[in-house]
């Protein structure tokens, strides 16, 4: 008599807990934390100011009269001063190399521009001339590392999906099927972002977000009395490089000036997304709380 009133309630703790078996633990934001920190011994790139250097020196003799005003306007002349400057890196100027002939044209058009102007005694503010910030320059300066990109720092960083995709069997004395795909979603970045410069010095990718999933999938099995939960993390590699690039180039009336400044730039290398696991299984066979599987970062190696 016994047994029979106890199996009225055996079977109503199992529709619950079959009820439940399909309880899927609420999304959260990711987390990122820091796995390990290197700071390299380039200290001499970092935080230096540009410098902006005019030299005075005209581009060829004749030039300018004694007044310094705009004089003899050769392109041969034009020619030649720039192509000598520009094969000191023929490698990093070779775009410059290629389109000579419309450069030089261009300053040959300035140089009338403005030798009419001082003739009418009229001021020019003159297209030569360098405004705004420091390493805005022309587009026919010569440009060349005077210290080539280096790394100047690297921090190791793990991103983890602090929620789970989980299939809750624990309180079942059955083995279920899992009757739809459950996911779990984090997104990272990958890829150089920063100074173009740099990015085509290291030949890397652009820097984009992605994302990685990990997931249950429809139709996997689950055995009785078990938990079963996976999540997404991914580790990599934060690098900080700079190096200090110059230019050179020709202002009508102030002459050569140079200019040197600091380009930089973040890369995200070493990407290495993953799966972590969690399960766990009642060994009582009788019905009692499931373990939550854990909201800290993943056990990984580094």
């Amino acid at each position: 008599m016994k047994i029979k009133k106890i199996l009225p309630i055996i079977c109503m703790f199992s529709l619950l807990f079959a009820y439940t078996s399909n309880f899927i633990y609420a999304d959260s934001e990711s987390n990122t934390i820091l796995l390990g920190e290197k700071h390299l011994k380039n200290e001499n790139l970092r935080m230096k100011e540009s410098v902006k250097k005019i030299t005075g020196e005209p581009l060829y003799n004749g030039l300018y009269d004694d007044n310094g005003n705009i004089a003899i306007i050769d392109k041969n002349l034009i020619k030649k001063a720039l192509l000598k400057e520009y094969n000191l890196s023929p490698q990093e100027n070779q775009y410059l190399i290629n389109n000579i002939d419309i450069i030089v044209d261009v300053m040959a058009t300035q140089f009338e521009s403005l030798k009419v102007a001082q003739k009418n005694n009229k001021s020019l503010v003159n297209n030569i001339e360098v405004k705004g910030a420091p390493g805005d320059i022309p587009w026919y300066a010569k440009q060349s590392w005077v210290k080539e990109p280096e790394k100047v720092s690297e921090t190791h960083h793990l991103t983890y999906c602090t929620g789970w995709a989980v299939q809750n069997n624990y309180n079942s004395a059955q083995a279920i099927t899992v009757s739809y795909t459950k996911t779990k979603t984090i997104s990272y970045t990958i890829g150089f972002e920063g100074s173009n410069l740099i990015k085509g010095f290291l030949s890397a990718s652009a820097s984009s977000t992605t994302s990685y999933s990990s997931s249950i999938s429809q139709g996997a099995t689950i055995d009785a009395w078990t938990i079963w939960a996976t999540r997404p993390y991914v580790t990599y590699y934060k690098e900080k490089w700079e190096g200090r690039r110059g230019a050179k180039y020709y202002h009508a009336t102030l002459g050569w000036i140079e200019e040197v400044w600091t380009e930089s730039g973040i890369y995200y290398t070493h990407v290495n997304p993953s799966d972590d696991y969690f399960s766990a299984y009642n060994d009582s066979g009788k019905p009692k709380t499931a373990p939550a599987p854990p909201t800290g970062p993943p056990d990984v190696e580094y």
